[in-house]
Formats: C-alpha cells, sequence, structure tokens
C-alpha cells in the first residue's frame, strides 16, 4: 500500500489535498475512539503508524519528490502512470510505422519520424 493509498489521495494530490487526508484519516483512525475495544484499538494504533508516516514524507515536498521517485524505479507501471498522468505519453503500438512515409524517397528512408 503506497502512502497516497495510506492518505486517501490520489498521486497528483497537492499539499492542501494530502493536509485534508491526513486530518481526515488521523480522525477515523486515532486510537482513542477505538478505546473501548482492545482489538479494534490494536489496528487503529497501526494504521496510526502508517498515517503519521505516510503524512511525514508526503507532507515535505523534498521527501515527497524522493518518494515518487522511488516508486518510479521500483515499479515500472508506477513509473509510467506517473509520465501518462503529465499528458503526452501515450504506449507504443507494434503496429504503427516508425518511419513517416512521406519522408520516404528514392534514395530510401530520411530516418525515424519526428513529431
Amino acid at each position: 500500500m503506497t502512502h497516497y493509498e495510506v492518505l486517501g489521495v490520489g498521486r497528483r494530490a497537492d499539499a492542501a489535498e494530502i493536509r485534508r487526508g491526513y486530518l481526515r484519516m488521523a480522525r477515523r483512525h486515532h486510537p482513542d475512539r477505538h478505546a473501548a475495544d482492545a482489538g479494534q484499538q490494536a489496528e487503529a494504533e497501526h494504521r496510526m503508524r502508517q498515517v503519521n508516516e505516510a503524512w511525514a514524507v508526503l507532507g515535505d515536498p523534498r521527501r515527497r519528490r524522493s518518494y515518487d521517485l522511488e516508486m518510479a524505479r521500483s515499479s515500472p507501471r508506477a513509473g509510467a502512470d506517473a509520465v501518462a498522468d503529465r499528458g503526452g505519453w501515450r504506449p507504443i503500438d507494434d503496429e504503427e510505422p516508425t518511419v513517416d512515409p512521406r519522408l520516404l524517397d528514392d534514395a530510401g528512408p530520411a530516418g525515424p519520424a519526428r513529431g
């Protein structure tokens, strides 16, 4: 589970949204809210540690950048999602020609299409 999932926010969330996510989850999982049941309290303490760790990382811009880079390195899909979220990226289609036919002349291909 990522820190973003722990706080219930998306990877593109801004600082204010991350803070709201932290506060929402801290209220929901604070051990004092579950003091009546020892089993629930132990689970709430575990969950609260996760919430605090997520906030410590995502609430600090430098640590968040480092975390995002590490996520992209460790998961090829996470890296592709991060690029796709910025727009302009699309997967390569093996059926798609790599050379623009308009660039071909009698001498042969002019090289890969630029666009």
